[in-house]
């Protein structure tokens, strides 16, 4: 006797039936030679655009970090420009890559120290000649230390 609410799980459970046919006859059942072999598993991209992305990316970074710690040295901070003009390099060639994401990273950060290292360079330059012209301000100001003011003869 069928106990309530099972009796609908009875037929579900009870074996199949034994046939001679193959599979593809049955019935919902498809046929194992028939269906298209899965194709070999995807992995992780090794496109070398996606390794041009994670340098970009990198190299911004080492940029800004350049632009702290060289910020005293006005003259020297020339010097980081390239390493920003390569980040952003980078950035453009690994924009069709996995990794378009670190890519962009790559390209704004390299882009905003390019600028940072114009302003700061630009600003430098102008306290430079300001102290080399201006003997009064060279004089109060300590950011002219170890900078020789002009004097008033020939050039």
């Amino acid at each position: 006797a069928p106990i309530d609410g099972i009796q609908g799980i009875a037929p579900v459970l009870a074996p199949l039936p034994a046939t001679s046919q193959p599979a593809a006859a049955l019935p919902g059942v498809a046929d194992p030679q028939s269906e298209a072999v899965p194709g070999p598993v995807p992995r992780p991209s090794t496109d070398k655009r996606s390794g041009l992305a994670l340098a970009s990316l990198l190299l911004g970074v080492a940029a800004i970090v350049l632009e702290i710690f060289m910020a005293s040295a006005l003259r020297l901070l020339i010097f980081v420009a390239p390493v920003s003009v390569a980040a952003i390099g980078l950035g453009i060639a690994s924009l069709g890559s996995a990794r378009r994401g670190l890519a962009i990273a790559g390209m704004v950060i390299g882009s905003l120290s390019l600028v940072a290292v114009i302003i700061l360079f630009t600003i430098g330059q102008s306290i430079e000649n300001r102290c080399r012209t201006n003997v009064d301000f060279a004089a109060s100001s300590p950011q002219c230390q170890g900078i020789q003011p002009q004097t008033g003869g020939a050039q």
